[in-house]
């Protein structure tokens, strides 16, 4: 019996035989020859759940010229750097450009979000008025404040009800908050 074997461990969980797969079609990917009109889509649901995949970040960086489109999804900041590591799940998350974010109720990411989802100025007119002992020393004087505010608060990232989210799109256009229908069968 001259054939190939395939040793898995208990240790591993399913989620390593599950990550086989994409781990050989995100390597194989890079063996392309470079095509923007390609589109070839890789979409990892639960993505802790499938352990490290080494060649994510590689394949989140160079993909593109290769006609890859990744689309990852998992349930909190948590969750990722305990399979990534700290640095290295920031650096995962830095390479998505397109970010959609449904409801989530971890303080941690939801704070995460609302940064990512980023900040306004806003300018604030205060009036202030003032009362002398005398008529002429009453005076009115308005000043002008620049702040800064989350454009999305975290707790409106966690009260989002169900098949609503946040999209951010590459390019600098606005946060849009997006409403979907669910069309039963």
């Amino acid at each position: 019996m001259g054939g190939r074997r395939l040793s898995w461990s208990p240790g591993q969980g399913p989620g390593a035989i599950l990550a086989f797969p994409q781990r050989q079609s995100l390597k194989s990917l890079m063996t392309l020859p470079p095509d923007s009109n390609r589109r070839l889509w890789f979409i990892l649901d639960e993505l802790p759940a499938l352990h490290k995949l080494p060649s994510l970040e590689m394949a989140l960086a160079e993909s593109r010229k290769y006609g890859g489109c990744i689309m990852a999804g998992f349930q909190s900041i948590p969750q990722l750097t305990t399979v990534y590591g700290t640095s290295s799940a920031q650096t995962l998350l830095d390479l998505f450009n397109t970010q959609i974010f449904f409801r989530n109720t971890d303080p941690n990411t939801t704070e995460w979000i609302s940064k990512v989802l980023g900040e306004e100025e806003i300018q604030e007119v205060k009036e202030n008025l003032s009362y002398g002992a005398e008529t002429v020393r009453d005076g009115v004087s308005i000043s002008q404040h620049d702040r800064k505010k989350s454009v999305v608060l975290p707790t409106e990232i966690a009260n989002l009800p169900d098949l609503q989210c946040y999209v951010k799109l590459p390019g600098g256009y606005p946060v849009t908050r997006v409403k979907m229908r669910y069309k039963g069968t």
